[in-house]
């Protein structure tokens, strides 16, 4: 009989989300920032006018792919209006 794999992705929903305004370590001009924290995996970060991330306060690496700042920022916009959806849908339903 062969093996079975089995696969489990852990897809966490953040519990905190917020924007604030700060100076961006990278681009060195005032912006806002998206957050989502999570639980058990920290904080992540993207400035919105650079598109730089950051892990738990870490600065994470760029991949070498053209239009990655864009990419980063659009993905943070588009995760901050997914849980933004799901979190009223919350309050409405329950």
């Amino acid at each position: 009989m062969a093996d079975i794999l089995n696969i489990h992705i852990y897809a966490p929903v953040p519990d905190v989300m917020n924007i604030h305004a700060g100076v961006c370590p990278d681009c060195k001009r005032h912006t806002r920032f998206i957050a989502f924290a999570y639980e058990w995996l920290g904080t992540n970060t993207t400035c919105l006018r650079c598109g730089r991330e950051w892990s738990d306060g870490e600065c994470q690496p760029l991949p070498f792919e053209r239009g990655i700042r864009q990419k980063n920022i659009a993905s943070a916009k588009k995760w901050w209006r997914t849980y933004a959806e799901m979190k009223k849908n919350e309050v409405n339903n329950g």
